[in-house]
């Protein structure tokens, strides 16, 4: 994401960037899973459970790019 930015300044701009997003990410899972209900339609529902599973899956991508930021030496190629 910024690896070049990191490298040259010696900070860690690409793991905070990733983690504030995973944080988007929780939140946009959270409000799927609040908005669920047995009560709704099924188009909600089903609208509801997608949001759900994309929080999910971009943020453990998320999670993923973060700690690979945090373990690997951004000055290599």
């Amino acid at each position: 994401m910024l690896p070049y930015v990191d490298c040259l300044e010696k900070t860690h701009w690409t793991a905070f960037t990733a983690f504030a997003a995973v944080f988007l990410a929780a939140a946009g899972g959270l409000l799927g899973w609040k908005s669920y209900s047995a009560a709704a339609s099924r188009t909600a529902r089903f609208v509801s459970g997608f949001g759900i599973f994309f929080g999910c899956a971009i943020g453990f991508a998320l999670l993923l790019q973060g700690a690979a930021s945090l373990l690997l030496n951004e000055c290599e190629r």
